[in-house]
C-alpha cells in the first residue's frame, strides 16, 4: 500500500530506503504520542477508552467490538450492520 499510496499522497517519488524510514518513523510518532496520552487521564482514562487483546479480536471480532461498545457506554451495537 504504501510504496503505491504515498508518493500519489506527498506528489513525490519514494526510494524503498526513503519509504521505509517514513514508516518506521510514524510508527515512532504513533508509538510516542499513544504513550503520552496514556499517561495523560484527562486525555485517556476509563470513560473513553478500551483495550482487547489481538488474540481475542481475531477469535470473535463481533464478541470483542460488544465488549468495546459495553464499556464505552455505547448500546446500539448492531453485528448485522457492516
Amino acid at each position: 500500500m504504501a510504496s503505491t499510496t504515498y508518493g500519489w499522497m506527498f506528489l513525490l517519488s519514494w526510494s524503498d530506503e526513503d519509504l521505509q524510514e517514513y514508516i518506521l518513523k510514524q510508527g515512532e510518532i504513533l508509538h510516542d504520542e499513544y504513550f503520552e496520552c496514556r499517561n495523560n487521564p484527562k486525555l485517556f482514562n476509563d470513560r473513553n477508552s478500551a483495550e482487547v487483546d489481538f488474540e481475542e479480536l481475531t477469535k470473535d471480532p463481533v464478541k470483542s467490538m460488544q465488549e468495546i461498545d459495553k464499556k464505552l457506554g455505547f448500546d446500539s451495537f448492531d453485528p448485522q450492520v457492516q
